[in-house]
C-alpha cells in the first residue's frame, strides 16, 4: 500500500527483504492502492512461490489444504530503485 510504503521509505521497483517466524525471502516491491493499509500480497500459487517461504505448511483437518494464504511478515528496503 502506498502509505505503508512511505511511511517504510520503500518505493515502486525498489528490492525488499521479506521476513516471518517461518522463513525469509528477497522481492520486488509493487507499490499501490490495489492492497489495504497493513496488507501484503504475493502471488503463492504455485509450490516454488516466495511467499510460501513465509508461511505456515500446517493442513487443515478437513481440507488438507495448507495453510499458506496469511501470516504476519516483517519489511525492510535492501537495494534502491534505478
Amino acid at each position: 500500500n502506498v502509505d505503508d510504503a512511505k511511511k517504510l521509505g520503500i518505493k515502486d521497483g525498489e528490492k525488499i527483504h521479506l521476513s516471518s517466524r517461518r522463513g525469509e525471502t528477497d522481492t520486488i516491491a509493487r507499490v499501490g492502492t490495489d492492497v489495504a493499509p497493513g496488507v501484503l500480497y504475493m502471488s503463492m500459487h504455485y509450490g516454488n512461490a516466495p511467499a510460501n517461504m513465509l508461511t505456515n505448511t500446517a493442513l487443515d483437518p478437513l481440507s488438507k489444504m495448507p495453510e499458506l494464504k496469511h501470516c504476519a511478515v516483517a519489511v525492510r528496503k535492501i537495494e534502491e530503485a534505478a
